[in-house]
């Protein structure tokens, strides 16, 4: 549906990333998922995202290297990291 935002997430864990995007899909969201940080930035490339929502802890590219590469290209692009540590 493309009336709908769409909000991509980004996790290397595949039981948090299938629970969040039932969750968002379930708020009536489109949703595109990531397993990574460099998944992530090729979905960016070829399609239109209206959120991000990433863990913060994955290998190669981390949340907070994704986050920093988001906001050099798509400085307007909102951005939630979220972490499962204290």
């Amino acid at each position: 549906d493309n009336s709908r935002p769409t909000i991509l997430i980004v996790d290397d864990d595949n039981v948090s990333l299938s629970l969040l995007s039932k969750l968002v899909e379930k708020l009536q969201y489109n949703v595109v998922q990531a397993a990574d940080g460099q998944q992530a930035l090729g979905i960016l490339h070829s399609e239109p995202i209206d959120l991000i929502v990433a863990d913060y802890d994955m290998p190669h590219v981390d949340g907070l290297t994704l986050l920093k590469k988001v906001k050099d290209e798509f400085p307007r692009l909102p951005f939630i990291l979220v972490t499962a540590y204290s």
